[in-house]
């Protein structure tokens, strides 16, 4: 039963990792378990100054899912991780920016036009940049130096023949803002 129920989930939690565009969050509230997991893989998290975020996992007797195993290492470094899934921790929001995971703290009553500014700034990038941007970074804690300059390599050359990669040079000679249209 567990194994068919994470089947579903982490195709999910895979595709949105497999995004061009990144992934913004905002928080409010208690968020824990794979709930936590989940949020801590967005790009960029805000969240509100009472937030709480609750290891939970240990505290109920299991190990933790949703890939947060993955998601929390990746925000907030591995020993930091583990001290916060093994301790069953709780973080109030100040203590998980300190610690990686949120980016940004914003009052309750406007969390959501903040992380909504966030979303939209980014949604006038160049989203198959951001795609190699996300992946690059999603490499580069298990690939050797070369390998990863190999792959640096390989997404540079994809993405230079893109109608955005005129658009950014063109406007940077012509010392404007670009005008992305993510193609």
């Amino acid at each position: 039963m567990i194994k068919r129920w994470t089947a579903d989930l982490h195709l999910g939690i895979a595709r949105l990792q497999r995004m061009d565009a990144p992934v913004v969050a905002a928080v409010q509230g208690i968020c824990a378990g794979g709930m936590g997991g989940l949020v801590a893989g967005a790009d960029v998290l805000v969240a509100e100054p009472s937030t709480r975020f609750v290891s939970a996992y240990a505290g109920i007797g299991y190990c933790n899912d949703a890939g947060s195993s993955i998601m929390y290492s990746r925000r907030m470094g591995i020993a930091r991780a583990k001290r916060f899934l093994l301790m069953n921790e709780t973080l109030d929001a100040t203590a998980a920016q300190a610690a990686g995971l949120v980016d940004e703290i914003a009052p309750a009553d406007e969390l959501l036009a903040h992380a909504e500014a966030i979303a939209r700034r980014i949604a006038e990038g160049p989203t198959r940049a951001y795609g190699h941007i996300r992946r690059l970074l999603n490499s580069v804690a298990d690939q050797p130096l070369e390998t990863q300059l190999e792959l640096e390599a390989q997404a540079l050359s994809a993405i230079a023949g893109t109608a955005d990669a005129r658009e950014g040079l063109t406007a940077f000679a012509e010392k404007r803002k670009p005008q992305f249209k993510g193609a």
